[in-house]
């Protein structure tokens, strides 16, 4: 488990480790926290889901946490254990072309990026997809649209 800012690390354990800027808690009951599913990334990574199924299957946990961000100044990111996958390009690709096409909003795009990088489930194909999805999840400053473009043509 890596320690980063406002972190749920959900282990294989069931034990959830809370990161602010300190160590925070652990919660040993996680029924009350649904996450993003493993699957329905990859479903969605893969062109198998659509950008709206994905939306609104992750709206709520990406609204707990940019409300969290507000409140608290830590946010919950959450994506339930599955088998390792190999993120590459075409996924990230898939990831900007959406949020280009005005189907993902930038916070859930920003949500996404975060839970791949930190997962354990999810490893990287090439350098130019971690740096993409680094890009993405970025909270200093929203990303431009042409910013957006241009790592999207990259990808292709």
């Amino acid at each position: 488990m890596s320690r980063v800012g406002g972190i749920l690390d959900v282990s294989s354990r069931g034990i959830i480790r809370c990161w602010a800027d300190r160590y925070v808690a652990d919660f040993r009951n996680v029924d009350s926290l649904n996450g993003m599913k493993h699957s329905s990334i990859i479903s969605f990574l893969r062109g198998e889901m659509s950008a709206a199924k994905f939306l609104q299957e992750v709206q709520v946990e990406v609204d707990r946490c940019t409300n969290g961000l507000r409140t608290k100044g830590f946010g919950n990111i959450i994506v339930n254990d599955g088998p390792l996958e190999i993120i590459n390009r075409n996924h990230v690709a898939r990831l900007f072309k959406s949020v280009l096409a005005n189907e993902l909003p930038i916070e859930v795009a920003n949500y996404l990026a975060d839970g791949l990088i930190l997962s354990e489930d999810f490893d990287f194909a090439e350098d130019e997809t971690v740096e993409a999805l680094h890009f993405l999840a970025d909270d200093s400053r929203p990303p431009t649209i042409e910013e957006i473009e241009a790592i999207f043509i990259e990808l292709q």
